[in-house]
């Protein structure tokens, strides 16, 4: 759901757990904890997110 705003906990559970879990893993985290198991998040998304620029990594060359 790519119109969806992400909120400040799940872009800090990403950013904080993308090392230990693939994304595929991470979108099920992601969707358990924030959206009650809901299909919102997908892999395609977190890869988004972890390449596009954000309040965690803003300060990053690119």
């Amino acid at each position: 759901m790519a119109d969806r705003m992400w909120t400040y906990p799940e872009l800090r559970f990403v950013f904080v757990n993308q090392l230990k879990y693939t994304p595929q893993e991470l979108a099920l985290h992601v969707n358990r904890e924030f959206h009650d198991g809901d299909d919102v998040r997908s892999a395609v998304d977190i890869e988004n997110i972890k390449r596009g620029r954000n309040i965690f990594n803003k300060d990053q060359g690119f």
